[in-house]
């Protein structure tokens, strides 16, 4: 069984790791292994000596480490989730805003045969 007061120390210690620009992914092998130094590193006194040594017991320290790390990054995913789609209505009603302001609203709105601007052109020319 791990500590409880460990396993809140790895919780603490998650976000830190997953978020460290020297890694350009959150998923793999390479947050855990981080995850596991800093333990090893701060709790060197309370731990045994050698436990990585001792495959029950570092596996039970192991499977801490990696449920925190899958919370978080469930957590995160569902954090920018949220943002882009938020920063995505903003684009979109911008974007409307705009072309309210250039073609008019439903109600002002007329088919009507003008001549093509620049950017229609260019538009065309790639279509």
């Amino acid at each position: 069984m791990v500590p409880s007061n460990l396993v809140v120390n790895i919780k603490s210690y998650t976000l830190g790791v997953l978020l460290l620009p020297k890694f350009s992914v959150y998923k793999g092998k390479e947050p855990l292994q981080k995850l596991l130094e800093i333990v090893k590193k701060l709790w060197n006194n309370k731990l045994l000596d050698g436990i990585e040594n001792i495959p029950a017991d570092w596996e039970k320290i192991k499977a801490a480490a990696g449920e925190s790390l899958t919370q978080h990054q469930a957590q995160i995913r569902k954090e920018t989730c949220c943002a882009v789609d938020s920063n995505m209505n903003i684009v979109l009603v911008d974007l409307l805003n705009k072309d309210c302001d250039r073609y008019g609203s439903r109600n002002e709105y007329s088919i009507e045969e003008k001549e093509d601007d620049q950017w229609q052109k260019e538009v065309d020319l790639v279509v």
